[in-house]
């Protein structure tokens, strides 16, 4: 499977071009990673109220780019749905100690898509709203921030995708 620089890809390319490429949305985040060394147990955050969203201080300028994480199907595992998690079976990688090995779903129904919880340790929000542990779906809209245990991305359809990417601070 290629690695793509989606970012440098936004980049490089027109509106049409990119979206001719990417026909599927992302998770755009700024967020540092905390790469797990190797096989280990989800590290749990305890937040002191849950109900309400940590206060985030903005990326550092010299942070160089956001990570952009595409939303779509490359595993051969659970045909009806996009995972998302922090190993490398999952359709999306988010290779960070607090992020549960399976973390959450992604499905489309009726033209929609709609995220759930898949039991995490630490959580997923969703306009700051934490979802049920293997509850309901809910309804995921472009431009709605999405928080996996403490890490926090923008959902984005494509093309506001690379519009976004196009003006991101260097």
């Amino acid at each position: 499977m290629e690695t793509v620089d989606y970012y440098e890809l936004a980049q490089i390319t027109t509106r049409e071009q990119f979206v001719a490429r990417c026909p599927f949305p992302f998770f755009v985040g700024a967020d540092v990673l905390k790469r797990p060394t190797g096989p280990s147990q989800t590290v749990v955050h305890l937040e002191i109220d849950d109900s309400k969203t940590p206060t985030r201080a903005p990326p550092p300028v010299e942070a160089a780019r956001p990570l952009v994480l595409p939303v779509r199907k490359v595993q051969p595992v659970f045909p009806s749905m996009i995972s998302i998690g922090r190993t490398n079976n999952n359709d999306v990688v988010v290779p960070d100690v607090q992020v549960s090995k399976v973390h959450a779903y992604v499905r489309t129904t009726e033209g929609q898509l709609e995220i759930s919880d898949a039991g995490s340790r630490n959580g997923t929000w969703v306009a700051g709203e934490r979802l049920q542990p293997k509850g309901p779906p809910r309804v995921l809209l472009s431009g709605e921030r999405v928080r996996f245990g403490t890490l926090e991305f923008v959902f984005f359809a494509n093309d506001v995708c690379w519009s976004r990417l196009r003006v991101w601070r260097k």
